[in-house]
């Protein structure tokens, strides 16, 4: 006789918030397919994403133990910048020093390029939207990304940096900012981004519940195997 247990999942994604939101997207997804899940991560990150959890959705808090010498709230990426940057750029520009919607940033009008360090989930978010890219790579596969993005693509510019420390100036920002909003390169990258967008998008919703009705439906497949043994 088939067993209709409720699958359950627990997610807890990376403490950066380009990583929970995309995991929420597929909690929600996952939730319209009858699954039951629970959602872990720091009070401090669970605290800024209540309002966007639906029904259904187990918000489970999960506290770190202190580490002396750290101080509280390092368990999420979202810290407050420095009241000092926050006063030298009053009045020439917006400094949100919580979570910022990205989506709606990079599918606002008034958005011209997107100054990225190139984590894979905001390269696909900025192809969505067909925002060309600003290139300034931190750590981990961020370098191979920008390379891939600037060189191969050519769907940006990457940040010159000194060969020997890493180092770079506010001039280079500058430089790599004017090269894609201003200058005739910026024009053909800009075009590149648009095709590829019209690509992403034009069968966007059917591959997303495709792949989620192909997820849930291994995870059914493999609970019953166990099930069975």
């Amino acid at each position: 006789m088939a067993d209709h247990r409720q699958l359950h999942v627990v997610m807890l994604p990376w403490l950066a918030h380009g990583h929970i939101t995309p995991y929420l997207d597929l909690a929600k997804g996952l939730l319209s397919h009858g699954l039951r899940i629970s959602f872990l991560s720091t009070p401090l990150n669970i605290a800024r994403i209540k309002k966007q959890i639906v029904p259904g959705i187990e918000l489970v808090e999960l506290p770190l133990p202190s580490v002396d010498g750290l101080p509280s709230g390092v368990e999420s990426t979202a810290a407050e910048l420095h009241q000092g940057f926050e006063d030298h750029t009053h009045g020439r520009g917006l400094v949100i020093t919580e979570w910022a919607p990205q989506l709606h940033i990079l599918n606002h009008p008034s958005t011209g390029a997107f100054l990225s360090h190139c984590g894979w989930n905001s390269v696909t978010e900025g192809l969505r939207f067909g925002q060309p890219f600003v290139a300034l790579p931190i750590q981990y596969e961020q370098g191979i990304t920008a390379r891939l993005i600037a060189e191969d693509l050519k769907l940006g510019v990457e940040v010159r940096r000194n060969e020997e420390d890493g180092s770079f100036t506010k001039e280079d920002v500058a430089k790599a900012v004017r090269a894609v909003m201003v200058e005739e390169e910026g024009k053909r990258i800009k075009s590149n981004v648009e095709e590829i967008s019209r690509v992403l998008t034009s069968n966007d919703c059917q591959v997303r519940r495709t792949n989620i009705r192909n997820f849930v439906s291994a995870l059914k497949d493999k609970a019953s195997s166990k099930q069975t043994v």
